[in-house]
């Protein structure tokens, strides 16, 4: 079954993008049931190609929507920047 902290995340950053589910679902190319199950935690698995699309729309990494990092991407430029001017010791 999809991880629950994947369905919170995706509707967090749906209500972000002021999308309804049936929106995102019509982007992904999927059923709007399948982004309702998702967000509640009632889809038996979420499919490579869901996932890549999801990750596009909101611009975040697969291990953020999977609940493997706290991190929206891998690269943040804005983290990268404030790195860049910090002086270090």
């Amino acid at each position: 079954m999809a991880q629950p902290i994947m369905g919170k995340r995706v509707r967090t950053l749906r209500r972000e993008h002021d999308k309804s589910q049936a929106m995102l679902a019509a982007e992904c190319g999927v059923h709007f049931m399948t982004i309702w199950r998702l967000e509640k935690g009632l889809a038996p698995y979420v499919n490579t190609a869901l996932l890549e699309k999801l990750c596009e729309i909101f611009d975040v990494s697969a291990d953020y929507l999977l609940g493997r990092s706290n991190r929206r991407r891998e690269f943040d430029p804005e983290e990268a920047e404030e790195l860049m001017t910090t002086p270090h010791l």
